[in-house]
């Protein structure tokens, strides 16, 4: 458990706190450890608004609920999800949280877009998918295109 807590980042972003959490493990290890994690930091975090990076980690609508609640226990308040996994982003929407950070790069989907759409049209174009096939090898994606 101690391993998997020193994995838990909480890092400043524009738009308040991006909390990062493994992929892997059960949501109770999960639960735990951010409720550890939240307690100990607490006084400095509270009030703070909350992106959620989940990874591959699948979430449906109860569990996102769940964690939720160990965010407004801790005085934070979750407004968005970023994940992989299409269903945890789905869960999210359902709960009217964001999928992604203001100024992405990508569409509700994980795609990326370019400004332009090649023909100076000012409108985006589709370049490239998100979804990597080795979520291990690549987790370095989400250090390089989120502030």
């Amino acid at each position: 458990m101690e391993q998997v807590a020193s994995q838990i980042g909480i890092k400043g972003i524009r738009e308040g706190l991006l909390i990062s959490v493994p992929d892997r493990g059960s949501l109770a290890d999960l639960v735990a450890l951010l409720t550890v994690e939240l307690a100990q930091k607490r006084a400095f975090l509270q009030g703070s608004q909350v992106a959620l990076q989940v990874g591959y980690r699948k979430l449906d609508k109860e569990q996102v609920r769940q964690l939720q609640a160990v965010f407004e226990q801790n005085q934070l308040e979750l407004w968005a999800i970023l994940a992989e996994d299409p269903s945890a982003r789905e869960a999210a929407r359902e709960l009217s949280l964001a999928t992604r950070l203001s100024g992405s790069q990508t569409d509700l989907n994980g795609n990326f877009f370019v400004a332009g759409g090649g023909a100076g049209n000012g409108r985006c174009q589709r370049l490239a998918s998100a979804r990597w096939p080795h979520p291990q090898r690549d987790a370095a994606f989400w250090s390089v295109y989120l502030p």
